[in-house]
């Protein structure tokens, strides 16, 4: 096993393995995206309301996926700054956006 001052051989692939976790989540909801017809809604949809209620799903969804991208972003740049030792926490901030997601979910 590689031994260094700086940790062992995995450290480095790491932020690469949340990365691609993160890419898998942004790709699978821009694909389920593609057919709001197979989502759940709380009411039976007709032709009259099937566009409406499409349009909310999609726009949900895409503001979902947005929020997700911003919060795994600003993970990923904290974590690298704790690594650098620039910065020790996640900051106060962090947390009101974390509400917004798991809000919307």
């Amino acid at each position: 096993m590689w031994k260094s001052e700086a940790g062992n051989r995995f450290t480095f692939f790491m932020p690469d393995a949340d990365l691609y976790k993160a890419n898998a989540g942004v790709i699978g909801m821009t694909i389920v995206n593609r057919f709001p017809h197979l989502f759940n809604y709380p009411v039976k949809i007709t032709k009259e309301n099937a566009f409406r209620q499409y349009a909310n799903a999609s726009r949900m969804m895409r503001y979902l996926k947005f929020i997700s991208v911003v919060i795994l972003g600003v993970i990923s740049f904290k974590t690298i700054r704790n690594a650098a030792g620039t910065s020790d926490e996640l900051g106060e901030w962090f947390f009101i956006l974390f509400e917004i997601q798991t809000e919307l979910r």
